[in-house]
């Protein structure tokens, strides 16, 4: 018995060692250490290895949401620090922008002041050369006064002369050289005459003379004052010219300094632009069906600001209809019954003729079963409660139980509409057989619905005018928590 068990031991082990030589050879040598390495290649990645190369790599998909988690997480956690380092770049480009606007304005002022300085300068310099003039024509008419003087000096020097001469001649020297007592008497009356003439003459010469170097003098000084306040002036525009010369040079040097800076912050504007292409590629690498307890707050906020972005749908609007049509994607209805709620006529746009072929040919393109994808009474489909028809129209061949695609199709219907946001949720779900209502001073034909999604997109812009979609937000997570407690936010 033992011998024959030890055969088939040894058969059992040919026949093993026959199928492994046989089918081994067809498996690609090291594809599975190759494959591990690189997983362990991502989920070792640090901030300084080029990330978005290795988000881009077929083979993450491959590597399983554990990892593709962690390394969503490090690429934020890098995304983080690029943003400090980006923040604290800018804070010292705009302390460096500062300081060069003051020192412009700086500039720009000393510059106007010396202006006014040349342009007062100059007005001196007038000013002194009239003063000049006016001191080198009272020196002139001072000397012509002197001239005069001294002429009229002279001729009462003779006049004085003929006098004393007429007083020391005798009667006979008198009459000899006169015809007559009068005749010599009328001399010398001419000669006091006009010895007093003369006196009287130099006397208003001399006053004018007094007046001419009073002039002068005040004119001398005069110009000495201004000659004081020119040299004043101009020390003042040497000093702001050696101001002016420093801000020139502290410009310069603020100048020189932000260049480096301005090289840093294109730098890392470059590497966010690369570390948000990664996060987008590790997103679609985690993007599967949308369902109960699949979603959190991080998914949703990412898919909500994606679609705001491309279409200009305010985030608030599409939480608001998330919150109401499908509770944030997890209230996506129930599986298994899709040929009782889906089974009658689409509408005329449509392609397929039911509601349930439409459904029936999403699913044969993403691999899905129809009995087995989660849909509501109304065979509404998805986070965005599309009909298949619908989605068919504005899903732009996306996923309808993907999130990202989900959200992106309800912005797009969302802006087909016209009119104010109560008539584009409106038409997002109209409803013919109710009763037609206001909203907000709106007629709209599902007051009910509208109502609800307003409110709600109202409740959360609220709290996005405090926070946007930071959910680090004190704000933000008290909602979170408080509201809806049962998503997580990772």
């Amino acid at each position: 018995m033992f011998h024959s068990f030890s055969k088939k031991i040894i058969v059992l082990t040919l026949i093993f060692t026959l199928v492994t030589s046989l089918f081994l050879p067809l498996l690609p040598v090291g594809v599975f250490a190759e494959d591990s390495d690189f997983c362990n290649q991502v989920k070792n990645a640090t901030c300084d290895d080029d990330l978005k190369s290795l988000s881009e790599d077929s083979r993450l998909k491959d590597c399983g949401d554990e990892i593709l988690n962690y390394f969503q997480k490090k690429v934020k956690d890098c995304n983080a620090k690029l943003e400090a380092q980006k923040n604290q770049t800018q804070k010292q480009l705009n302390s460096l922008n500062s300081q060069q606007t003051t020192a412009q304005k700086t500039l720009n002022n000393l510059t106007f002041n010396i202006k006014k300085l040349n342009t007062e300068i100059a007005s001196l310099n007038l000013s002194l050369a009239e003063l000049e003039n006016a001191i080198q024509e009272r020196e002139k008419a001072i000397k012509e006064l002197d001239d005069a003087l001294g002429q009229h000096k002279a001729i009462l020097s003779e006049a004085i002369r003929q006098i004393y001469e007429y007083n020391t001649l005798s009667y006979i020297e008198m009459l000899l050289g006169y015809r007559t007592l009068s005749d010599f008497n009328q001399k010398l009356e001419e000669i006091d005459r006009l010895q007093k003439s003369l006196k009287s003459s130099m006397e208003e010469i001399r006053k004018a003379k007094e007046q001419m170097e009073k002039e002068k003098e005040e004119l001398t000084q005069k110009k000495k004052e201004q000659e004081q306040y020119k040299a004043m002036r101009e020390m003042s525009k040497q000093s702001l010219a050696l101001r002016q010369e420093q801000q020139q040079y502290l410009i310069e040097k603020l100048a020189v300094a932000k260049t480096p800076l301005e090289k840093e912050m294109a730098r890392i504007e470059a590497e966010l632009m690369e570390l948000r292409t990664a996060m987008s590629q590790i997103e679609r690498y985690l993007a599967q069906w949308v369902l109960v307890g699949q979603v959190n707050w991080s998914t949703i906020f990412s898919a909500v600001q994606r679609a705001s972005s491309a279409t200009g749908v305010r985030p608030a609007l599409l939480l608001g209809i998330l919150q109401i049509e499908s509770r944030f994607g997890t209230g996506l209805g129930t599986p298994g019954r899709y040929q009782d709620y889906c089974n009658w006529s689409s509408s005329p746009y449509c392609a397929y003729s039911t509601e349930a072929a439409a459904l029936e040919s999403i699913c044969q393109k993403f691999g899905y079963k129809p009995t087995e994808v989660p849909m509501s009474s109304a065979c509404a489909i998805g986070p965005s409660q599309f009909l298949p028809c619908t989605w068919l129209a504005y899903g732009g061949g996306g996923n309808p139980w993907n999130l990202n695609d989900a959200v992106m199709a309800m912005a797009r219907k969302l802006n087909a509409s016209g009119g104010a946001e109560e008539n584009k949720v409106d038409a997002y779900n109209p409803c013919k057989k109710c009763a037609e209502g206001f909203v907000n001073g709106i007629k709209v034909s599902n007051p009910s619905y509208v109502n609800s999604v307003i409110t709600s997109a109202d409740a959360w812009q609220d709290v996005i005018d405090i926070c946007g979609l930071n959910l680090s937000c004190p704000q933000m997570q008290q909602r979170l928590q408080t509201k809806f407690s049962n998503i997580p936010t990772e």
